[in-house]
């Protein structure tokens, strides 16, 4: 009875005394009370939090990013670029994950017009430029990237001294609007097999361009859909019913008003998984006629009697499509740098159960789960990066000899490159999700960044080169190689090692018996090294026992297709290792700080032994390694993430990506995330607004007294 005579006083008091909270103010004490009283996390701490993980830096972090830039005077022409970019609105799109296609693709011909403005004499700075605003906008990248890199390399690479005077300013200047007119419906990676047609007409001197099949169309040229005016066009030359091979001839597709050159057809490829921005398109030839003069002819000729001259080394045609891959590694560096600054900001501010019961939560980048899924992808990052650089330096020499008709080491560059290319893309492409899982159900939100990233990013493992394509042509070179060294020849350049293969499988166990051994990089190298030369001789042994058995070498070949891909992924791995060799190297000799130095050394470590454990299969067959190693490997892994933990944000702050850039709220640099994220959802379009179907589809369904 008391107890009901209780309840009622209770119900009373609270009639007569009511503690409705009126009003935003009075809710925000209220909650905060409410939190208080069970212990909830106080968000707007993430400030504190954030500067706590930069005090814990034991390097210099500027030293580091001036590394990672070239040097100094990069890192000053990046923050020349980043300004640029930041007083330049149109550069930056209000709602970027919140737009349609068609409005992606008007704002990426707004910053291609921008861009053109503001196109300086210094190519350097341009390429630059284009890289800064393509890490926040990856259809810009690429549309631009077509244009001038593409198209536009095509014709000073390949073209005459004419050609070039004729369209390159007009292709500097965007007077023109160029595409790679390369890839067809029915081929893309056989490029001898492509079916357009380039007849020579020699009572008009001209070259007429035709599509003589529905797979000769070519397809997904990235600007042909909207904008094109002029394409390079990869087609076979027939000269008096004769063929000659695959060529390119420039081709003009539209006029100044957007109309359509008499003969051309084009159409969209319509809607895809990502880039949105780029307008992606489908084009075919009636009897299009050009000069004979637009056919690229630096080095393969046609005289007006119809007298064609073969390139003198068939590999000088080569160099725009090499260049298009250094640019694609490097751009996929950055796309894990900045998936990875969002992914380890996050993980430092967000907490999640608490280890004792009256303890705070824990931050979840303090997990072991968290940390070898976001830490090794955060050494990879460095990883990539360094290769980037390398080939780039390489490449630039390349360009100088192929300029003068030299062929240089273009063979062991490409190997590498077309290696590297596919381990690179196929690592970013699957280290990205495994980042965008460890954002929990926020990385599933669309204002994470990572959604669109993953979207974006997934075809560059298949243009530049299909990655099996490459791995394969990689992996040719190799079984070349290796058989030079058996006829007693040297070997240059990437693949040198080779030369020691009767040495490298002559060591019967891996010399790491410590942790400690495992910090020398000449250990680690032994074990990768190893697993590249076996796989190497293990498939040129079965190549040559399915020729032994009857087989041709075409035969033998695909028969050992899984193998050889095999082979150039543990190849580019020994690539990858000396590139990161190098920058330590190079850190330990550069910079005044020789922490800088350590702490790449420890994710070089992190890096490679991860992948030592992971194909470490190999190993063990032949008794290379036993269990123990690999359990001491897999103990000198966790060891390396506690000590890499404490340095994961200076770390990504070495990357040097401005928050405009990372675009996302949850990679706030300040660490105030929740509020970032917050203030992103309600300023989504009708994020707080009665839903536009509600009258005619959901009041319908309801209870009509409902109040």
């Amino acid at each position: 009875m008391q107890t009901t005579v209780t309840k009622r006083v209770a119900r009373i008091e609270a009639h007569l005394t009511p503690k409705i909270v009126r009003g935003l103010e009075d809710a925000a004490v209220e909650i905060a009370r409410c939190a208080a009283a069970l212990d909830l996390p106080d968000v707007s701490n993430g400030p504190a939090v954030m500067a706590s993980e930069r005090s814990q830096a034991c390097f210099n972090v500027r030293e580091l990013t001036h590394l990672l830039d070239g040097g100094e005077r990069g890192t000053q022409r990046k923050h020349a670029a980043y300004e640029l970019v930041r007083n330049e609105p149109v550069f930056i799109d209000p709602g970027y994950y919140d737009r349609s296609r068609d409005e992606a693709r008007y704002r990426v011909m707004q910053k291609l017009k921008r861009f053109a403005e503001l196109v300086q004499k210094d190519p350097e700075q341009n390429y630059l430029l284009h890289n800064i605003i393509g890490i926040y906008d990856p259809a810009f990248y690429t549309r631009y990237g077509v244009h001038a890199y593409l198209f536009g390399g095509a014709i000073a690479g390949q073209g005459t001294d004419e050609m070039v005077a004729k369209y390159m300013d007009d292709v500097n200047n965007m007077r023109i609007v160029g595409v790679f007119g390369m890839t067809e419906m029915g081929h893309g990676s056989a490029i001898r097999d492509f079916e357009t047609t380039a007849t020579y007409n020699k009572a008009k001197d001209v070259i007429v361009i035709n599509t003589p099949t529905i797979t000769a169309t070519k397809w997904w040229i990235g600007g042909a859909a909207h904008i094109a005016t002029h394409t390079v066009v990869f087609g076979r030359l027939l000269v008096d019913g004769k063929d000659y091979g695959v060529h390119s001839y420039v081709v003009q597709v539209r006029d100044i008003n957007g109309n359509l050159m008499p003969g051309v057809v084009i159409g969209d490829c319509g809607k895809k998984m990502g880039r949105d921005g780029i307008d992606n398109g489908w084009m075919q030839f009636n009897n299009v006629e050009v000069p004979r003069t637009n056919m690229l002819m630096k080095w393969a000729k046609l005289s007006p009697e119809g007298v064609y001259t073969k390139p003198p080394k068939a590999q000088l045609a080569y160099g725009a499509l090499l260049r298009g891959r250094v640019g694609l590694i490097m751009n996929s560096a950055h796309n894990l740098e900045k998936a990875l600054i969002i992914a380890i900001r996050y993980s430092v501010i967000r907490r999640q159960f608490a280890s004792t019961s009256k303890g705070p939560e824990t931050q979840i980048l303090d997990y072991q789960t968290h940390q070898i899924r976001l830490l090794e992808p955060l050494a990879a990052a460095f990883a990539w990066h360094f290769v980037a650089l390398r080939v780039d330096k390489d490449i630039r020499h390349l360009s100088k000899s192929l300029a003068q008709g030299e062929l240089g080491n273009i063979a062991d560059i490409h190997a590498a490159l077309a290696g590297a290319k596919a381990s690179c893309t196929w690592y970013v492409a699957e280290a990205l999700e495994q980042i965008r899982q460890c954002l929990g159900g926020h990385g599933y939100s669309s204002y994470s960044g990572l959604p669109s990233l993953i979207a974006d990013y997934a075809v560059n493992q298949t243009w530049e080169g299909d990655n099996t394509v490459m791995s394969l042509q990689t992996a040719q070179y190799l079984i070349k190689s290796l058989s030079q060294v058996m006829r007693g020849k040297t070997l240059t350049g990437s693949v040198q090692y080779l030369e020691r293969t009767v040495a490298i499988l002559g060591q019967a166990q891996w010399r790491a018996t410590t942790e400690q051994d495992m910090s020398d990089a000449s250990v680690l190298a032994e074990a990768l090294e190893r697993a590249a030369v076996k796989s190497v001789t293990r498939v040129a042994e079965r190549l040559q026992r399915e020729m032994q058995g009857g087989k041709s070498k075409a035969e033998a070949w695909d028969c050992c297709l899984i193998d050889l891909v095999q082979a150039a992924s543990h190849h580019s791995y020994v690539y990858v290792l000396d590139a990161f060799v190098q920058s330590v190297e190079k850190a330990r000799n550069k910079c005044k700080d020789p922490n800088v130095s350590m702490i790449l050394s420890k994710l070089l470590e992190l890096f490679v032994l991860n992948r030592i454990n992971k194909v470490s299969q190999i190993f063990l067959m032949d008794g290379f390694m036993n269990e123990k190693h690999i359990d001491l490997i897999e103990q000198k892994i966790r060891g390396l993430l506690l000590e890499i933990r404490k340095q994961a944000v200076p770390l990504t702050d070495a990357f040097d990506l401005p928050d405009f850039l990372v675009n996302s709220p949850l990679g706030k640099s300040d660490g105030d995330i929740y509020n970032a994220y917050m203030q992103t959802v309600k300023s989504a379009p009708g994020a707080m607004s009665k839903a536009p179907y509600w009258d005619e589809l959901v009041k319908p369904c309801l209870r009509k007294d409902l109040a």
